[in-house]
């Protein structure tokens, strides 16, 4: 038999059976199965809860959520940037809308949910305005004075930035900021004051930092013996006033101390400090105890009822089809609070912007109303009636740059002298602008932004008339409030600050030093930040000694900065400030530059009732 024969005769044997291949047999191979697969993944889980506790071992904590508790709501803030604790967009007011359009704030409405107050509420309506395009100006620092996009009238917002972990106990010392914008434009939300309370914890001495929104333009500072007779002028004055009760009234539960807050405000800013000094005859029933003034000090001011305040209310009146009802104040004011939103705005934006041929002699302004004013700022600051609060006053070098950007027209001596006159000195005598017109002559080298010889020329005069409203709005009233406070108080300071004066046609502007005095600039030396943060613990600029100098690291600690009052002490003959230079040095130097030139405009402006 061959080999094949024999393979092809073998019986065929039947398959195999397995056990798995009886049903029984075969759920029993899938149970264990199963087993296995949930013996690894149990095993995967235990690696991954080992993995992630690891995990959380080496990650930072979560920092909880700031939770803070008033009588009219709970708000819940967030963890914000430098190890600080923000919350933000609260109302401190209901919102002025509707029958509430053109009357003082009213108290918030009851909250009845958790608020989240963890970004910052809409802005007050702005008033837009546009840069001249001017070859060779760089704008782009100036990108922060644009409007933002989100604005309505429901905007009566307040932000308090406080170091992480603080409670209701820890009685930190405030810092309340009001924002310029020549009462025309201007919100909150463009200054974080996040980097200032950072520098103040890692200084060993930590602030709480507040701001709030107020009504700006036509909203707030409407004018008119129509707004006079009903008792409604300085509303965005009013919004300011009633941040800084609810502030008083509120901040220990954030941490703060409400015996402890200073003002700071720049521009329009500063010179709300300065009305909040002054409102209700010098009153300041113990909101604040200390005042910080960056650029503006003392304006002129003149009655709501004065013309130049009607003439803006007319133009509202007759714009919006309101001029019928304005034979009584009431129907008149009841009808622009009629009118819709966007007519308003509309109305609104079509008076003179912040920018203009009128310079700085703003559409909207503060004025004398009898009640929150009761008079010139001046003449209280001259009669020794402001309250005599510790404060520091001090200016940039070239004030007057930014709001003589439409000045061009200025061509002649003549074209000087006549809007001198016209637009800012109207009750002034021919032989006192001729004297101003000597004092701030037409030779550019003595024109702003100062030191620049014959360079920056936009137009034969434009120097010349930036300089004199620079002195006029800033440099004068400044040296006048520190020249008559420091004689019935000595806790008063001044500065001058000239760093970035290389800015083409600007020079250093006004403006120019709020990136330093936030500390939110690229490379800050926190000379500055620091005289806040000094200020609002000690309400004095100079390093305390008790500090720790390796945690200070700028040349502040190694200087001394002398009260306005201090002259001889300091072998001066003139009151001393301390000059912030653009080689991030210090220095003490006298404040007797333009004294002239400054001490005429200061007679000027008091002879005629400013």
């Amino acid at each position: 038999m061959t080999s094949a024969e024999t393979k092809k005769s073998r019986p065929t044997k039947p398959p195999i059976q397995t056990r798995a291949s009886t049903p029984r047999h075969a759920f029993l191979a899938t149970s264990a199965l199963a087993l296995a697969v949930a013996s690894v993944a149990s095993r995967f889980y235990e690696l991954h809860q080992y993995g992630t506790a690891v995990l959380n071992i080496l990650r930072p904590p979560t920092p909880p959520v700031p939770i803070v508790s008033l009588d009219y709501g709970t708000f819940e803030g967030i963890a914000s940037a430098h190890t600080t604790e923000s919350f933000l967009g609260m109302p401190f007011a209901q919102p002025p809308v509707d029958d509430l359009r053109f009357r003082p704030p009213q108290p918030p409405a009851v909250q009845d949910h958790v608020y989240k107050a963890i970004e910052y509420g809409d802005s007050c309506p702005q008033q837009s305005f546009t840069l001249p395009p001017i070859s060779g100006i760089d704008y782009s620092p100036l990108r922060g004075f644009a409007p933002t996009a989100r604005q309505s009238e429901d905007c009566l917002y307040v932000n308090v930035v406080r170091p992480a972990g603080a409670q209701s106990d820890s009685e930190f010392p405030v810092v309340v900021w009001i924002y310029g914008g020549g009462f025309m434009i201007g919100d909150a939300s463009r200054y974080n004051g996040t980097a200032l309370v950072a520098r103040s914890a890692k200084l060993g001495e930590p602030i709480i930092f507040v701001s709030f929104n107020y009504r700006v333009n036509a909203f707030g500072f409407l004018g008119g013996k129509e707004v006079h007779e009903a008792g409604l002028a300085n509303l965005g004055l009013r919004d300011q006033r009633f941040a800084l009760e609810w502030v008083h009234k509120y901040i220990h539960a954030f941490g703060g101390d409400s015996a402890k807050v200073t003002a700071w405000g720049q521009s329009a800013g500063g010179i709300s400090v300065t009305a909040q000094l002054a409102a209700y005859g010098g009153n300041l029933t113990g909101l604040v105890r200390g005042a910080v003034l960056l650029s503006s000090t003392l304006p002129a001011l003149s009655s709501t009822s004065d013309v130049r305040h009607q003439h803006f209310f007319d133009h509202l009146a007759q714009t919006t089809n309101c001029s019928s009802h304005s034979d009584r104040a009431a129907p008149a004011l009841d009808c622009l609070r009629r009118v819709p939103y966007d007519a308003l705005r509309a109305a609104i934006g079509s008076t003179p912007a912040l920018l203009s041929t009128r310079g700085i002699n703003m559409t909207w302004f503060p004025s004398i109303d009898g009640t929150f004013i009761t008079k010139s700022m001046k003449r209280m600051a001259a009669d020794g009636e402001l309250p005599k609060v510790p404060l520091i006053a001090g200016n940039v070098q070239d004030e007057g740059t930014f709001g003589a950007l439409y000045l061009t027209h200025l061509q002649t001596d003549d074209d000087f002298k006549q809007y001198v006159k016209s637009n800012y000195l109207e009750a002034a005598s021919d032989e006192e602008i001729a004297r101003v017109a000597t004092l701030y002559p037409e030779d550019p080298s003595f024109g702003s932004p100062y030191g620049t010889g014959d360079k920056y020329v936009l137009s034969p005069q434009w120097k010349r008339i930036a300089a004199l409203q620079g002195d006029l709005h800033n440099q004068a009233p400044r040296r006048f409030l520190l020249e008559t406070t420091s004689k019935h108080q000595p806790n008063v300071w001044g500065y001058l600050y000239t760093r970035k004066q290389g800015w083409p046609y600007l020079g250093s502007v006004h403006g120019g030093e709020l990136q330093d005095f936030f500390g939110t600039g690229d490379e800050p030396d926190f000379q500055t930040i620091d005289t806040i943060i000094n200020f609002v613990n000690h309400l004095d600029p100079n390093t305390p000694e008790s500090r720790d100098h390796a945690t200070t690291t700028n040349a502040l600690a190694n200087i001394k900065w002398p009260r306005y009052s201090e002259a001889s002490s300091v072998g001066r003959d003139r009151p001393p400030i301390l000059l912030f230079s653009d080689s991030h040095e210090l220095s003490v130097v006298s404040d007797d530059y333009r004294a002239e030139g400054m001490k005429l405009l200061n007679e000027i402006q008091l002879e005629i009732g400013y």
